[in-house]
């Protein structure tokens, strides 16, 4: 419970941004800002590619993610899991164990054939113990990293566009 308010404390501000409420009775002109509007939450990353192959998706989300220091852990014909060890110190704060300290970030993508394309839906986690019987997951699907992944899956879908 701490470690999830501790990173509820850290990741709100980067996820959500800063918010100044003002709970006086008088409305006050100090405290309207304007403000550019929120784009529509998602559960998740995902995006719908049409003109494209699951085989075309995933061999240039594999590359991309080798780009950015990530492992194959497993892939099928529905499903490609990377992992990387996550050894910045506050990861290792909050995600790590007596056990093993050092926390593992896994990203899954599952591809799905819908009438407009294909479909691919990103999941974003934290593993505590990575690899032993005591392995812990920790969704971070709204997540800064997650509007990184969310980026680079339109990125992806406007290369095959052109």
């Amino acid at each position: 419970m701490i470690r999830f308010l501790a990173l509820l404390l850290i990741i709100s501000p980067l996820v959500y941004g800063e918010t100044t409420q003002n709970f006086s009775s008088k409305p006050s002109t100090t405290a309207i800002k304007e403000s550019k509007p929120k784009p529509p939450e998602r559960a998740r990353p995902e995006v719908i590619i049409p003109n494209a192959t699951k085989k075309q998706l995933l061999d240039i989300i594999t590359n991309r993610m080798l780009d950015k220091g990530y492992q194959l852990a497993s892939v099928n014909d529905y499903l490609a899991v990377f992992k990387k060890k996550a050894d910045s110190f506050f990861a290792g704060i909050f995600f790590g164990s007596r056990y093993d300290s050092t926390p593992e970030a896994r990203i899954s993508f599952n591809f799905v054939e819908a009438p407009a394309g294909i479909r691919v839906i990103a999941t974003l986690e934290m593993i505590t113990n990575p690899g032993s019987g005591y392995e812990r997951s920790t969704n971070c699907d709204k997540s800064k990293p997650a509007n990184n992944v969310q980026k680079m899956l339109e990125e992806v879908k406007d290369s095959l566009d052109k």
